[in-house]
């Protein structure tokens, strides 16, 4: 796990309360995490703001686990790790 795939899961269980070890890349942000509609976007925005980057909107429905957001960082922010 690289310093990416850290952050946004460091960035996940503290927006949505939940322990870093109970979370993977392959956690459902909605159905596993309990994530409403506001919730996804607040996490987003936290997200977009810390590696300043803007996710398009329509990218934003595509992003449905830890790991499609921390691909959505990665393929913004051109870099493998950080």
């Amino acid at each position: 796990m690289n310093n990416v795939d850290r952050m946004v899961m460091k960035i996940v269980g503290d927006h949505l309360g939940m322990p870093g070890a109970a979370l993977s890349l392959h956690t459902h942000i909605t159905s596993e995490l309990g994530a409403d509609s506001l919730d996804r976007i607040e996490l987003i925005t936290t997200v977009e703001e810390y590696f300043e980057i803007q996710i398009p909107k329509e990218n934003i429905s595509e992003i449905e686990t830890i790991e499609d957001l921390v691909e959505s960082v990665r393929s913004l922010t051109g870099s493998k790790d950080l």
